[in-house]
């Protein structure tokens, strides 16, 4: 659809017309989105002006969700693109492409032991890695949940059943590469099984261990 991708990502202080204040800092975030694989170039966002927008970059096609489709701000934006040759697409939120996916996970509930041990097992992958990324002074971050229960709860969250970090491009590929030689035999890496993101993620599992969940028209299935 596009020969180059230009992604805005909303500073700190822009963030504040929603009365709210971002948990990863401005910098953080800008180096994430620039680290993903389709983005050519990652920019700071500090005006909902988008046709300021255009004056700087002078693209051709600009992406949205599609909250804002029809709303009297968005329909004044069209008006203005049309007369420039600007095309607007309208995306989908993540919630409705999740929606068209076959696979229903339904929620297994555990008791308060079930529910310890899990949190062990978790919180020792967690070391794991730490101790590899420390030895090599690879830098890697807390993510979503995770950052929210260590700054909330001070430790997970309560219903949270895993833990969740990011690296940079270049860290994310030193990792793997010295997992292949250093990574303790109890524990062993898996590519992601969910297609529907653009995020390339991994897991680090221990081995005789299983993750149970229920698909849609299925049994209990449990993976290794």
């Amino acid at each position: 659809m596009c020969d180059k991708l230009i992604v805005g990502v909303t500073t700190d202080e822009l963030t504040q017309y929603k009365n709210k204040k971002p948990v990863i800092p401005f910098e953080y975030r800008l180096e994430v989105v620039r680290s993903v694989k389709y983005v050519d170039t990652a920019v700071p966002q500090s005006t909902m002006d988008k046709i300021d927008a255009w004056h700087r970059f002078r693209f051709d096609i600009m992406f949205v969700g599609d909250d804002w489709y029809q709303t009297d701000k968005w329909q004044e934006f069209e008006a203005a693109f049309k007369e420039i040759g600007v095309r607007i697409v309208y995306f989908p939120y993540t919630t409705d492409v999740y929606l068209e996916s076959d696979c229903k996970v339904e929620p297994i509930l555990l008791n308060n032991e079930q529910q310890r041990m899990l949190k062990d097992v978790m919180t020792e992958l967690l070391l794991v890695m730490h101790q590899i990324c420390e030895k090599h002074g690879i830098k890697y971050y807390l993510y979503g949940g995770t950052l929210l229960g260590a700054i909330r709860h001070k430790g997970f969250i309560p219903w949270d059943d895993d833990i969740d970090v990011v690296m940079f491009r270049e860290e994310y590929d030193r990792f793997f590469k010295i997992c292949e030689s250093e990574l303790p035999k109890e524990y062993y890496i898996t590519p992601s099984e969910n297609k529907l993101t653009p995020m390339i993620t991994h897991k680090l599992r221990k081995c005789n261990t299983v993750r149970r969940y229920v698909q849609k028209d299925e049994h209990l299935r449990e993976d290794p």
